[in-house]
């Protein structure tokens, strides 16, 4: 049964199931080991799914909320913009709108090097040295 609820639950439960795969995973993993493991590439990709994801499921209940005003408030005149056609757009777009404006996620975190007895400790970090400002960067996110 494909309706505009329908898809908006899908794209949430999709959503969900990222954030648990590279959320929850990958900061159980971080967690427990005592430095990171996996690397530059991965710890970019890591952060900027962190917020994706947690966008994206955020963005989904807004839409859902969107829906439901529409089909209680006005039933009759919203049938014409309820339909599957209109909600997978919506959807599109705001996956689009969370993948580009999350690209700093990634630009500015990556693994850190501390020097210790023996070799050196990785850590995955927002990237202080490089002339980002964190306080900017959450401000925009």
């Amino acid at each position: 049964m494909r309706s505009t609820t329908n898809l908006l639950i899908i794209n949430l439960a999709a959503a969900d199931l990222l954030f648990v795969v590279f959320c929850v995973l990958f900061t159980a993993i971080d967690y427990v080991l005592p430095e990171w493991p996996f690397g530059d590439l991965w710890c970019k990709f890591v952060q900027y799914m962190i917020v994706v994801t947690a966008h994206a499921s955020a963005y989904t209940l807004v839409l859902m909320s969107l829906d439901r005003f529409l089909a209680v408030v006005h039933p009759i005149t919203s049938m014409s913009i309820r339909t599957e056609r209109n909600a997978s757009i919506a959807i599109c777009v705001t996956w689009f709108i969370i993948l580009t404006t999350a690209i700093p996620v990634a630009i500015t975190h990556g693994v850190v090097y501390y020097p210790r007895q023996g070799g050196h400790y990785t850590a995955c970090l927002f990237l202080h040295a490089e002339g980002y400002s964190l306080v900017a960067f959450h401000v925009s996110t």
